[in-house]
C-alpha cells in the first residue's frame, strides 16, 4: 500500500471539498480523529477508515480501495463510477429528470457542432 499517496489523495479531495478531518469524521460518524490521527502518524488505513472516507467523500467503496491501493484498478473512469454510484442514489423521478438533463446537453452540443456559426 502506498500510505503516502493515499493520504495525499485524501487530503486533495478534502480541500477541493472545503472538508475538515472533522467533518469527514461527523458525516461518516465516526468518532473524533479517527481518521485524522491515521492520516497525521502516517498509518495505513483501515478497512474501517476506508469505509468512513467512502461514506464522507460519497464516493464508492471501490474508488477508495483502489486509491489505498488495495484493488486493482478499473478499466472506467473514477469520474463514471461515482456518477453511477451517486445515480443509484436519485428516486426513479429523478434518474428520469437526470437524463433527460444529459439528453438535452448532448443535443446542443451537436447542434453547435453542425452550425458552428450559431
Amino acid at each position: 500500500m502506498d500510505t503516502v499517496g493515499f493520504w495525499d489523495w485524501v487530503n486533495e479531495v478534502k480541500n477541493q471539498r472545503r472538508l475538515s478531518f472533522r467533518a469527514i469524521e461527523r458525516a461518516a460518524g465516526v468518532s473524533n480523529g479517527a481518521i485524522s490521527k491515521r492520516e497525521s502518524d502516517g498509518l495505513d488505513p483501515t478497512l474501517d477508515t476506508l469505509q468512513a472516507i467512502s461514506t464522507a467523500f460519497d464516493l464508492p467503496l471501490q474508488t477508495v480501495l483502489e486509491r489505498a491501493g488495495l484493488l486493482s484498478k478499473s478499466d472506467s473512469p473514477p469520474s463514471l463510477r461515482e456518477a453511477q454510484y451517486l445515480f443509484a442514489q436519485l428516486t426513479g423521478d429523478e434518474q428520469e429528470l437526470f437524463l433527460a438533463q444529459m439528453r438535452a446537453a448532448l443535443e446542443l452540443r451537436r447542434n453547435r457542432e453542425k452550425n458552428p456559426n450559431r
